[in-house]
């Protein structure tokens, strides 16, 4: 039989695995109103309905700002409190953050290129931030959430 403490735990990842979801299926939405290059260089597409695509980008922020705050309430204080074997939790939890930072770095960047001329910009732009939350959702799929729930079962 499961210990409260370790459905806790089974809820809080199966949460996280939710918001992991949305947040891909969100950055996809982007993509998508970004369309595939048209032609060549900086001013590839100019049919980009930038409105759109900016409220899909803030919607994403949005989400991304959520994910984070449920890291940091909820998963920092699992992981201080399991004290992972050969890894400082703290150390787990600064690299999060220090991916989600980079991507909102990278999301501002996008915003200030929202002028309808630079979608080849906004296209390898979005490219890295699908990269960089891709390492970062990976990360805790495939390494840290298993030694979670092997610690816990």
């Amino acid at each position: 039989m499961r210990s409260p403490e370790g459905k806790h735990m089974k809820d809080l990842l199966d949460s996280l695995l939710e918001e992991h979801a949305e947040l891909r299926s969100s950055l996809a939405e982007m993509e998508e109103l970004l369309g595939k290059a048209q032609g060549v260089g900086w001013d590839d597409q100019t049919d980009v309905d930038l409105p759109q695509l900016k409220e899909a980008e803030m919607r994403f922020s949005a989400m991304l700002k959520a994910h984070e705050r449920t890291e940091e309430e909820r998963l920092s204080d699992l992981l201080r409190r399991l004290a992972l074997e050969g890894n400082s939790p703290g150390q787990a939890v600064e690299t999060g953050h220090a991916a989600v930072r980079g991507i909102f770095r990278l999301l501002q960047t996008v915003t200030g290129l929202y002028d309808g001329q630079h979608v080849y910009a906004l296209r390898t732009l979005m490219s890295k931030v699908a990269e960089e939350l891709e390492h970062h959702l990976a990360y805790e799929e495939q390494e840290l959430f298993p030694r979670l729930r092997s610690l816990r079962s």
